[in-house]
């Protein structure tokens, strides 16, 4: 049985909206075991103690969020003249839609419940960026609300058929990755670029003048084909094609354009259309691009990646060339072939490449690694990325999302840190405040929610609800105190204690910051130095085998087949027996305790992943002559890890897991 809670506005201008979705919902009561129950007009305030207790009975939230006001980031606005610093432009593709308060509010305390949510989104709503949870979305437009119907009943019947699942990820309020598309479409970044709109008095939005140049035309034609606009289509096709009719390449180029937009948008047929521009221009590499994504829409990855890689072979540009060889990369995967995925970008990399290829090498292969699932090498690339294009904000956010999901707040810290500082927008500083929170530090928490509050996030509204009583508003609690100060008879021990205690908090977390911030600097080190040992071709050799020296001991190392490793190291060690000491002593005073021979076995297993990088496993057995009924004198432990050797030989570098999947780091030195 579904019982449902349904948030929405009250508004007039809305009215017809829920009465929409009110039919729907009784409709569905009909065919499904599904309950559904909203407020009153009366219970619209904040969270107001009658919403939460309808609630509480509850196993799922729907969230109805229509269009309210306009909002416009005021970074995005520019003078509309340089000599009138009064009027400000802005471009139409800045300007969202923020929806109802209170609606977002019910949606963070459902989330911060555990409640299961499904979210109706109004065309139009600005992205829910701080809203993190396993959230179903379906989109409206007004007036056509009926049109949901289908999708509302098939997400509710998904809902009952699957038990409920925990939503949260340790309270972490991150939005939720992106799938990629299935179908990438190759178009100026410009685009949208000169749509410029004019604000009256920070208001009023005019429409853009028109320019009727490459990227006006491809963004009215793909909103003819969304909007399934025949005649505007036709149209605009007719005035393209007169506009390069002597350009025969050109012309090529933009009938494989619309083409690839029919098969995105309109579902079209186009591989064999896309063939036949083909024969009549075999070297144009555009051309050979989308008839890869033709194959990979139809699930034929070896015609798809043989495609990308051809159109890629004749692309003279390296950004757009590495492009196409990323599109034959995420082929791979998706085709089981994950090593393959990961050399076609490795051979593009090499260490004399100009720096800028070396970033857009690593970006992509991070983005492969992201694909894979492979969390170390995806963390270990985009660190190195990142190091050569700092300015990547989209992707310090990936990283900083999956080490928190990693339980790596030190590192999501430092990354979160620096998109607060280059990129202050709600949600960065609302994902640094879950990180700060993780990390103990509640009053830095508290300061990252609330200017992300201030920023717009609604989920930061939920999540200071939450720190509110026992996690630390540091500035409130020090406007109550200043404020009981003016009272002339105010106690001034208990406020100068208090006052005391806010300092010491604010220190503490400071050094707590500071500490966090140096721990993870050898770390980042470690996966740098790892994305060029995994990355950069070498030969490792004979070099390697032998002892080496471990934190371990003594450890035996053999290349053996090419890329096994294997070792088997024993070594007996004198060391006090204190307990059987004690026994044998009794009676005699001072005497020394029992000493005993302790045998150490050290198997090292492992392989080369690829040039200097490797991963291994390694087993400790400890034997003693000495066993009793009290104590089994015998242990085995084991560890898990990875690393790299260095080019001269002489140094191997580990991160290493013990059973908790505890990580260290060491090195081992040649013996």
């Amino acid at each position: 049985m579904i019982k449902a809670f349904v948030g929405h506005s009250f508004d007039p201008e809305d009215e017809s909206i829920i009465i929409a979705f009110t039919k729907i919902f009784n409709s569905l009561k009909k065919s499904i075991n599904f309950e559904w129950e909203d407020a009153d007009v009366t219970e619209i305030k904040p969270l107001s103690k009658k919403v939460p207790q309808k609630m509480a009975d509850k196993n799922l939230f729907i969230g109805i969020f229509t269009r309210k006001h306009i909002e416009l980031e005021p970074k995005k606005l520019i003078p509309a003249k340089p000599w009138n610093k009064d009027k400000y432009v802005a471009r139409r593709a800045d300007c969202d839609y923020g929806t109802s308060y209170w609606i977002t509010q019910e949606s963070g305390y459902a989330i911060a419940q555990g409640m299961a949510t499904l979210f109706l989104i109004e065309k139009g709503v600005r992205e829910l960026k701080g809203l993190h949870a396993d959230m179903e979305h379906i989109y409206f437009e007004r007036g056509r609300e009926s049109e949901c119907f289908v999708k509302l009943n098939e997400a509710l019947g998904q809902f009952l058929g699957e038990s409920k699942s925990d939503n949260g990820n340790k309270g972490s309020n991150i939005p939720p990755k992106q799938s990629r598309k299935d179908i990438d479409i190759v178009v100026s970044e410009s685009i949208a670029a000169k749509e410029s709109a004019e604000t009256e008095e920070g208001n009023e939005i005019k429409n853009p003048k028109e320019e009727k140049d490459d990227e006006y035309y491809f963004l009215e034609i793909y909103l003819a084909l969304l909007h399934k606009e025949e005649a505007k289509f036709d149209k605009l096709k007719k005035e393209v094609f007169e506009k390069y009719k002597s350009d025969e390449n050109n012309t090529l180029e933009w009938q494989a354009k619309i083409l690839s937009l029919e098969s995105l948008l309109a579902q079209k047929d186009v591989l064999n259309d896309l063939k036949e521009l083909q024969r009549k221009k075999p070297d144009n590499t555009l051309i050979a691009y989308y008839i890869g994504q033709e194959y990979e829409k139809y699930k034929n990855f070896e015609k798809a990646i043989d495609e990308y890689l051809e159109s890629a072979r004749q692309e003279a540009k390296v950004g757009t060339k590495l492009h196409r060889i990323s599109a034959a990369a995420h082929a791979y995967v998706k085709n089981n072939q994950k090593d393959e995925a990961v050399n076609v970008l490795l051979k593009e990399l090499h260490e004399d490449s100009p720096e800028d290829d070396k970033r857009l090498v690593y970006e992509y292969l991070a983005d492969i690694a992201k694909a894979m699932e492979n969390n170390e090498l995806f963390t270990a690339f985009a660190e190195k990325a990142l190091v050569l294009n700092p300015s990547n904000n989209s992707l310090r956010f990936s990283l900083a999302y999956k080490y928190s999901n990693m339980d790596k707040d030190g590192l999501a810290l430092y990354h979160y840190s620096i998109l607060t500082t280059n990129s202050p927008d709600s949600s960065n500083c609302n994902n640094l405040g879950v990180a700060y929170a993780s990390l103990g530090m509640p009053s830095k928490a508290v300061e990252s929610y609330i200017k992300a509050s201030t920023l717009g996030a609604t989920i930061s509204r939920a999540n200071l609800a939450q720190k509110l009583l026992n996690e630390g508003f540091i500035d409130y609690a020090n406007d109550q105190l200043k404020e009981a100060m003016k009272s002339e008879n105010y106690e001034k021990d208990n406020v100068g204690r208090a006052l005391l205690k806010i300092d010491s908090i604010r220190e503490e977390e400071n050094k707590k910051e500071k500490e966090a911030l140096e721990s993870i600097t050898g770390e980042r080190r470690f996966k740098q130095d790892y994305a060029d040992a995994y990355s950069i071709g070498f030969t490792v050799g004979d070099a390697l085998s032998g002892n080496w020296n471990s934190k371990h001991g003594k450890i035996e190392i053999h290349l053996e087949s090419g890329n096994k490793l294997y070792g088997k190291e024993e070594e007996s060690v004198e060391e006090s027996n204190l307990f059987l000491g004690m026994m044998l002593a009794a009676g005699s005073a001072g005497k020394p305790p029992e000493k005993r021979t302790v045998k150490f076995i050290r198997t090292f297993e492992g392989k080369i992943i690829k040039n200097r990088a490797f991963e291994y496993k390694l087993k400790i057995e400890r034997q003693s002559p000495y066993s009793t009924l009290l104590t089994q004198d015998l242990t085995i432990t084991e560890f898990s890890g990875y690393g790299m050797v260095s080019k001269e030989m002489n140094v191997i570098k580990v991160v290493e897991f013990d059973k908790d999947k505890k990580q260290s780091f060491s090195e081992m030195t040649k013996a």
